[in-house]
Order: C-alpha cells, then sequence, then structure tokens
C-alpha cells in the first residue's frame, strides 16, 4: 500500500500515487467509458461477494473523480 486515506467499518482505503493523474488525463480525453475496482480488499464479514469492500471501492473511485473535477 502507498499512503492511506484512513479506515472506515474496518476497510482500510489505500491511495495509489497514479490515481489522479490517470483520472485527469482521462477527463482531459473526455473519457466516456465505465471505471471499475479491478479488487477489492477482503474485509471481516462482508458477503462473498464483497458488498461492502466494493461499496468502499465504488466510493474511493467516486471521491477521486469528485476531486478531480473540483481541481479543473
Amino acid at each position: 500500500m502507498i499512503g492511506s486515506l484512513g479506515e472506515a467499518s474496518g476497510i482500510k482505503l489505500a491511495l495509489h500515487p497514479d490515481d489522479p493523474p490517470v483520472l485527469k488525463e482521462l477527463k482531459a480525453m473526455n473519457f466516456d467509458g465505465v471505471l471499475i475496482a479491478d479488487h477489492v480488499p477482503k474485509v471481516i464479514k462482508d458477503s462473498t461477494w464483497g458488498h461492502r469492500s466494493r461499496a468502499s471501492a465504488t466510493g474511493y473511485i467516486k471521491g477521486l473523480i469528485w476531486a478531480v473535477d473540483a481541481l479543473s
């Protein structure tokens, strides 16, 4: 893990330094596709599919998109 955004509900959120620049480039290219988490952490009391982990990952991606939009 590189950097940390904190911990919520037992899920540790990690920040990879390439994430914001990649999203900025996608925005500059007018990317109109789908972003998905390619993997999620395994957390206690999560479903087999990883509902809690996937919700956290989706919120992380959405937060990055909002931040890139706000700084543009």
